[in-house]
C-alpha cells in the first residue's frame, strides 16, 4: 500500500538545514514494526522540495519532491549494485 504525506517546514535556509531533518525522519520509519504480533518491514522513500528555488506552486512543489524522490532512490540503488 502506497501513502502521500508531505510536511511543510518554515524557516528553514535551504537544503543543508534539511539533511538532518530528513535523516530523522528515514530513521523513524525504517523497520521492522511489531503490529499485534506481526512483523511488518517497511520504509520509507522521502523527496525535498524548496519553495521557491523549486516551485512556487503546489503542484510544482508536488513534482519537484517526487522527481527528487526517485533521484535518491536511483542512486541508492547505483550505490548498492557498486558495492555488490
Amino acid at each position: 500500500m502506497k501513502m502521500l504525506w508531505f510536511l511543510l517546514l518554515r524557516l528553514v535556509n535551504g537544503r543543508l538545514d534539511l539533511a538532518p531533518i530528513v535523516h530523522r525522519l528515514e530513521l523513524c520509519f525504517a523497520g521492522p514494526f511489531l503490529v499485534e504480533g506481526h512483523r511488518l518491514d517497511g520504509g520509507a522513500s522521502l523527496g525535498i522540495a524548496v519553495y521557491p528555488e523549486d516551485g512556487t506552486t503546489r503542484d510544482a512543489l508536488l513534482t519537484a519532491a517526487d522527481n527528487s524522490m526517485y533521484a535518491t532512490k536511483k542512486a541508492r540503488r547505483v550505490g548498492q549494485e557498486a558495492m555488490a
